[in-house]
């Protein structure tokens, strides 16, 4: 699994560095997303000679990704902004508000 990554991100990079585009290799991160066992040994991913961390979650376009995407982490944080949100508001309309709204 791991020379087969590797040699597709080589394309990706080559690809890109022949259209005058980079990959952030420090923004980077590396996921596995499997629905029934991880694999015991997880692969070196490399991009050039910078080797990409691997992470169990990671944050793309707002969304909490996580291995099993089960979004629990992402409606969680969701919740908790709105919770903060909403006692921001109501500590400046200076109310007490029902807790059921």
């Amino acid at each position: 699994m791991g020379s087969i990554l590797n040699e597709n991100l080589m394309r990706i990079n080559e690809w890109m560095s022949g259209r005058n585009l980079n990959i952030s290799v420090t923004k980077s991160k590396a996921m596995l997303f499997a629905k029934g066992r991880r694999p015991q040994e997880v692969p070196d991913v490399r991009i050039g000679n910078n080797e990409i961390p691997w992470t169990q979650v990671h944050k793309y376009l707002g969304f909490h990704l996580e291995p099993a995407l089960k979004w629990k982490m992402h409606i969680d944080m969701m919740c908790g902004g709105a919770l903060k949100g909403h006692n921001i508001i109501k500590s400046l309309a200076r109310v007490s508000w029902d807790p059921t709204l």
